[in-house]
């Protein structure tokens, strides 16, 4: 028989574990199995308000939980962000995730929970119209974030709550069952911004239409921040219903104070204690330090994170920033000299089993990160995110089973422009995982301490001798063959044609080396050399890929969010918001992207982009889906430096560069560098299906232009040298 209750610590906890094993989610490391302790540890850092599992006996059989966090993001008093939602393969076509959700939301309910977020894959067919049927909304014009997520919203628990509270006089989980997310008008139909308008104000609003019975009901309600707006009663009747406030609106944050650590890096504090390093000719920062949580209160969120307001006291050389909480006073010291930060923060508590936890993020972007361990031994290479430094996200508390994770006395990371330098003292428990500087650990009423040296990168020598990570595919290998200095062939526009093979729809031209564009598919959907496709794209179909769901070109431009947004870093942008391809699309729009072609002793394309003036910084970006096969080499390293390589595998991995070479299905190498530009990064995901391409460049204030070359190359050492020139 199904149980469905709540999750008691106690005695569930090596039973949730062998549920997630059992059904296939976890950390993907390998590295670490998921075992109680782990368990215990994943969730306490996520902070549940609510966590309930389906028992069949001693099994575990389904879970879901309402927590404080969701590993990137922190919600506000009120709210809670739904995850960790995991079925028995043997129960998922049942009515078993109905009946969680249901027990669930009338608990959250009667909690007096006010709204509920969840991070979710478009793409996932299953579990995305799940969350829409039961009143989950999203911005108009929401983009999956850089790590595949849309953020949805529902404010049904505050507004049913309310109605249930103003007009019933039973007790309230008497008459739950009769008013709850099934009568919110939900169907199979529903889309991310069903019921969602924008007002003339700029105000987003979402309106839930209600039934009981023959009783109808419209609530309009603010999206952000959940206040009631109005009711619009559509039949029946109902007493008058106080208008809700909504949530805490603390605003946005504001800086309060900034200093110079020597070199054009900037270091700078703002309203809610975050602390920012910029460097010179970065569009981003490069670190963000963000104000201490209690393990177990609150959870941490890299991309959004606790915001609670500090008193803030500036002395010659230092900031001392407090605030007090529930769990006690938080104080966080940092100390300035000759370029390093002496951060001190503290936990002062009657509860000395409470731990205070720092977890301050590189946002640098084509960055290397190395460790010194407690062996004098250096480990480290470029950041390939999911593969170096280690990526447990949802599962982070498993690191620290890893017993190397331990060993670690300092850490550096760099970039083209500057230099993290980082040393703890010994008894502070740090977590080397994801961007984390590190993150780190210690008791309450023990100061946390860390050291924060930044420097130019030209003054850091590198390490002479040093490991690649244990276990991973990463290798550094050099240029053999010298590039050739001659001078290139001159790139020629198209002429294009009406296709023969394809339809009207499709135009192409080019002989050895042709293309094929697409108005539909808006982007390039076929390209060849000698008979060999260098892209893929599934033209005329349209299918998922990562978490596009309008997959249909292989080359395609958009504008985006700013990379450096750390709500969004590199967004995926499919079919819908792809700009036209000049001068065969549509010449009234203001940005477009042009296409010449190069069919000499080296095959290639030049793209570019022609963009208007902007009020706010913009990302332009050429999306490419190269045809590989599994196992693909993908090379990648600054000009005149040595090159790494990294295969592409079924566990996914990201990684930021300025030049790449791929391997190609059918032999041969893609080599994407950059021609012109501001700020140009190639980011590479690499995914079960393949490799996705992102080429930015910033837009900033002013009209302009942004170029990459893409070529083909025969064989390895020439994919190296055509990366030199």
């Amino acid at each position: 028989m199904t149980v469905i209750r709540e999750y008691v610590p106690e005695t569930d906890a090596a039973s949730l574990a062998a549920h997630f094993l059992r059904s296939g989610y976890g950390p993907h490391h390998g590295l670490t199995q998921l075992g109680p302790q782990s368990m215990s540890a994943v969730l306490t850092e996520r902070a549940p308000e609510l966590f309930m599992v389906a028992s069949d006996g001693e099994e575990i059989i389904g879970c879901i939980g309402f927590m404080r966090g969701s590993g990137r993001r922190v919600t506000r008093e009120g709210e809670v962000f739904a995850g960790l939602f995991v079925l028995d393969p043997r129960h998922r076509n049942s009515m078993l995730a109905g009946n969680l959700f249901v027990k669930s939301f009338e608990k959250l309910v009667a909690k007096g929970t006010r709204a509920m977020r969840i991070e979710a894959n478009p793409t996932n067919k299953k579990a995305f119209p799940l969350y829409l049927r039961v009143g989950f909304r999203a911005l108009p014009d929401a983009r999956a974030d850089e790590d595949g997520y849309v953020e949805l919203v529902s404010h049904l628990p505050g507004v049913i709550g309310d109605l249930l509270r103003s007009n019933v006089g039973e007790e309230l989980s008497g008459v739950l069952p009769r008013f709850n997310w099934r009568n919110a008008g939900g169907g199979r139909d529903m889309t991310p911004t069903s019921g969602v308008g924008v007002q003339a104000d700029g105000a987003v609003v979402v309106s839930y239409d209600l039934t009981a019975g023959d009783f109808k009901l419209r609530a309009n309600i603010d999206m952000e921040s959940g206040r009631t707006l109005s009711y619009d009663t559509i039949s029946g009747s109902i007493g008058d219903l106080p208008l809700h406030p909504g949530l805490d609106q603390l605003g946005g944050p504001e800086v309060l104070a900034s200093r110079t650590l020597g070199h054009g890096i900037i270091a700078e504090v703002d309203s809610f204690g975050s602390v920012r390093i910029y460097g010179p000719e970065l569009p981003g920062p490069a670190l963000v330090d963000h104000w201490p949580v209690v393990r177990g209160d609150i959870s941490t969120g890299w991309r959004r994170p606790h915001r609670i307001p500090v008193h803030l006291e500036t002395a010659e050389d230092s900031w001392l920033m407090t605030s007090a909480g529930e769990s006690g006073t938080v104080s966080k010291l940092i100390r300035f000299t000759d370029g390093q930060m002496s951060v001190s923060s503290n936990l002062l508590s009657e509860d000395g089993d409470r731990e205070l936890v720092a977890s301050p993020w590189v946002s640098m972007r084509m960055a290397e990160k190395y460790i010194l361990t407690m062996s004098e031994a250096w480990v480290g290479g470029p950041a390939v995110r999911g593969i170096w430094p280690a990526d447990y996200t949802d599962f982070e508390a498993c690191v620290d089973e890893i017993p190397s994770n331990s060993e670690a006395v300092r850490s550096v990371w760099r970039n083209s422009s500057m230099v993290i330098d980082t040393s703890w003292p010994a008894g502070t428990t740090v977590r080397h995982e994801g961007n984390h500087l590190p993150q780190f650990r210690r008791p309450a009423n023990i100061p946390l301490t860390y050291d924060i040296s930044v420097s130019p990168a030209q003054g850091w020598e590198r390490p002479h001798r040093f490991l690649a990570p244990a276990g991973l595919n990463v290798e550094k290998v050099r240029r053999v063959q010298r590039p050739d200095c001659s001078v290139p062939r001159e790139c020629l526009p198209p002429s294009w044609h009406p296709s023969e093979r394809q339809g009207r729809d499709v135009l192409e031209c080019g002989e050895q080396m042709s293309l094929r564009y697409s108005e539909s598919a808006r982007g390039i959907i076929g390209w060849s050399h000698q008979g060999n496709e260098i892209l893929s794209s599934p033209y005329p179909s349209v299918r998922s890929w990562g978490s596009l769901t309008d997959w249909t070109a292989g080359l395609w431009a958009a504008t985006c969010t700013p990379r450096d947004s750390p709500e969004q870093g590199v967004e995926w942008v499919g079919r819908a918001s792809a700009l036209p391809l000049g001068p065969i699309g549509d010449q009234t729009v203001q940005d477009f992207w042009t296409v010449t072609l190069n069919e000499g002793a080296t095959p290639a394309i030049e793209i570019s982009a022609d963009f208007a003036f902007r009020n706010t910084p913009t990302d332009m970006a050429f999306y490419v889906t190269p045809a590989t096969n599994p196992g693909a080499s993908i090379l990648f390293g600054g000009q005149g430096t040595e090159k790494w390589v990294v295969e592409a595998t079924n566990r996914p991995w990201s990684l930021s560069t300025t030049r790449i070479a791929i391997e190609l299905q059918n032999g041969g190498y893609l080599v994407a560098r950059t021609v012109a530009g501001v700020n140009q990064e190639i980011f590479v995901r690499s995914e079960p299906k393949g490799i996705h391409l992102s080429l930015l460049s910033r837009i900033e204030n002013e009209t302009g232009k942004c170029s990459w070359k893409l070529s083909i190359l025969p064989h390895r050492s020439a994919a190296l040298a055509e990366m030199d020139r």
